[in-house]
């Protein structure tokens, strides 16, 4: 008997019902995730740009949403996680426009060093 949340083996759901919010196959979206260290004693400064950076973002074709959390044990450090429909949406319509460049002016003077930005596709979520 296998104990609550367990991992089943490969194959072995599809030969028993699962619980209706198990387990759901995500709709298809990219995340783009970069660790973002900006400069000690600059955290106030740097949420108040972002926020004020997030309309360049938004206006992006492809953009879903984005999540910007702050880490309890290194407080100059934050998580960005950004979804969008294609790769192409980021790479392209956002990086390439001028949008970019205003969100670079208004955010790129506070990381050290800079982040290294990379790009996720869903294959499984539990709920």
């Amino acid at each position: 008997m296998r104990s609550r949340g367990a991992a089943e083996p490969a194959g072995e759901t599809r030969n028993r019902a699962l619980p209706r919010r198990s387990v759901a196959y995500a709709r298809k979206m990219i995340r783009e995730v970069a660790i973002l260290n900006v400069r000690a004693g600059d955290e106030t400064e740097f949420e108040a740009a972002f926020a004020g950076a997030v309309s360049f973002i938004r206006a992006t074709e492809g953009f879903i949403q984005l999540h910007l959390e702050r880490c309890i044990e290194t407080t100059s450090q934050y998580l960005l996680t950004v979804e969008w429909e294609a790769l192409e949406n980021h790479t392209v319509d956002f990086r390439q426009s001028d949008r970019y460049n205003g969100w670079k002016a208004a955010l790129h003077h506070f990381y050290e060093p800079f982040p290294t930005v990379e790009h996720y596709e869903s294959v499984l979520r539990v709920e």
